[in-house]
């Protein structure tokens, strides 16, 4: 199929009004792929369940959604081949999420790759906390302390993370912030940060778990993206119970590699 047949087939994206078919495909492909090693496409198929991405693209190449508050376009390529028919189609993007690494340079070639794990949480159970934080969502009066401690998203992004809920806090028993944890618009947890004075005290574990159990309790599925230099966050996973899935997903960046 060639790049322009691609082409063709985009349409304005679900929220404007996109064929439902073209929805359904988009759910069935990614389905049908998930089923062979599963959980590897959960970050595609839950933001297109909870409403928080469009289709662009759904066929035998791949799947390519945009998510809707930022416009990120996430693509599933079914080979290395599709990924270069489906290359036009990202090109010029400043930021593009695909779910298998190897892909990479057949998508944007030249581009600089972050390559994350995938961990996901497939227990019918629970995860078991201690109970001895209370966590609550935070509001735009919590922006600064989160901006001091976290710098992968910009400051808009922040704001817009509190707007949407996404942020939460947890409070000891004196009422004191110890840190805080959120979800970002592929419906991924992340931001996990526990201050300084009070880590080593489990705390991490139990923000961490007690969003696990709030996605669980609203039928969502739990899952995040962990750096594989990150042995620390590897560890919590597999404390908690989190399953690494065998794949390599990642973000491109169309500029030259500038390690952040």
């Amino acid at each position: 199929m060639s790049a322009e047949h691609l082409e063709s087939r985009r349409p304005g994206g679900n929220g404007g009004g996109a064929p439902a078919d073209l929805i359904a495909q988009a759910i069935a492909l990614l389905g049908a792929w998930d089923a062979e090693r599963p959980g590897w496409l959960w970050y595609l198929r839950e933001p297109l369940r909870l409403g928080r991405a469009t289709v662009r693209y759904a066929g035998v190449d791949g799947v390519l959604l945009d998510m809707t508050r930022n416009a990120v376009p996430f693509v599933a390529p079914s080979s290395e081949e599709a990924a270069r028919r489906m290359a036009p189609l990202v090109a010029g993007e400043p930021t593009v999420a695909l779910a298998d690494a190897r892909y990479a340079e057949a998508l944007v070639p030249g581009g600089a790759v972050y390559p994350y794990q995938l961990w996901v949480y497939e227990k019918s159970e629970p995860v078991r906390t201690a109970g001895c934080l209370r966590i609550r969502r935070l509001t735009r009066a919590h922006a600064p302390v989160i901006l001091e401690r976290y710098h992968l998203i910009d400051e808009q992004d922040v704001y817009d993370h509190l707007d949407c809920g996404w942020i939460y806090g947890g409070f000891d028993a004196s009422g004191e912030l110890v840190g805080f944890i959120g979800e970002h618009d592929e419906a991924t947890m992340g931001m996990l940060e526990v201050f300084p004075a009070f880590r080593r005290r489990g705390f991490a574990g139990e923000l961490e778990g007690a969003l696990i159990n709030r996605f669980r309790a609203e039928g969502r599925r739990a899952y995040c993206h962990v750096d594989p230099a990150n042995t620390a966050s590897q560890r919590l996973q597999r404390k908690l119970g989190l399953r690494q899935v065998p794949i390599t997903q990642c973000w491109i960046n169309p500029e030259p590699r500038d390690r952040r």
